[in-house]
């Protein structure tokens, strides 16, 4: 895929439109924020739920992902 728009050296790394659509990151390291939040690595989230404590567990974990991505606020 080819990667027009690209900004490099100090700039943050983006790219938009095209066919493909758009993509933000080339790999689960780069980091990404949102709302000027310092930028994250690609988070793992909890295993699937299966019960009352997994979903909870489950549900923690999505919560946390969203906190650190700056999409929420506490």
């Amino acid at each position: 895929m080819s990667a027009p728009n690209i900004q490099t050296s100090n700039n943050p790394q983006y790219v938009s439109g095209g066919e493909m659509g758009a993509v933000v990151g080339y790999s689960p390291t780069t980091t990404l924020g949102f709302y000027g939040d310092t930028g994250i690595e690609q988070a793992t989230v909890a295993a699937i739920a299966t019960d009352a404590g997994t979903t909870l567990t489950l549900a923690n974990s999505l919560r946390t992902i969203l906190l650190d991505l700056g999409l929420v606020k506490a």
